[in-house]
């Protein structure tokens, strides 16, 4: 196993090697709109989703079958994972939203998802001791990164 983690050369970003990537939204990688176009701009679509409420028939409806009531909110800023297998050489694709804590959601996110090899495009605001210091040590999976 390689030591943890590894930093890849742009040559071999697009290539096999991670069964999951992370990369943060346009403003913040370079990398997002290049992915996005080989995933048919299924990331910058939901970016552009707005959530509206249901009619006031659906929520008649819902009421009179005892179905109970939930709240409605906006996924702005949420992750965004897609089963990206068909279109690039990966089995998921997460756009998350840049913030502080980035590198632990997107930690988070890869632990939760069973540490599956992964890939990430570093948002041009994180650095790479970040990256080393946070996936250090480990050896049961590989982790690459490609720093904007």
């Amino acid at each position: 196993m390689k030591n943890n983690p590894q930093l890849l050369s742009r040559s071999q970003v697009l290539k096999q090697g991670a069964q999951l990537w992370i990369l943060s939204e346009p403003e913040y990688s370079s990398w997002n709109h290049i992915v996005d176009w080989y995933l048919c701009f299924q990331m910058r679509k939901n970016r552009l989703k707005k959530l509206s409420k249901p009619s006031e028939k659906v929520q008649a409806l819902l009421k009179k079958h005892h179905f109970y009531s939930f709240e409605w909110y906006s996924s702005q800023g949420c992750p965004t994972l897609i089963e990206s297998s068909k279109y690039l050489p990966n089995l998921w694709t997460v756009e998350l939203p840049y913030h502080t804590q980035w590198i632990s959601k997107a930690y988070d996110i890869w632990y939760s998802l069973n540490q599956p090899t992964l890939r990430i495009f570093t948002p041009q605001l994180v650095k790479k001791q970040e990256i080393e210091e946070k996936w250090k040590g480990l050896t049961n999976t590989d982790i690459q990164y490609i720093l904007d």
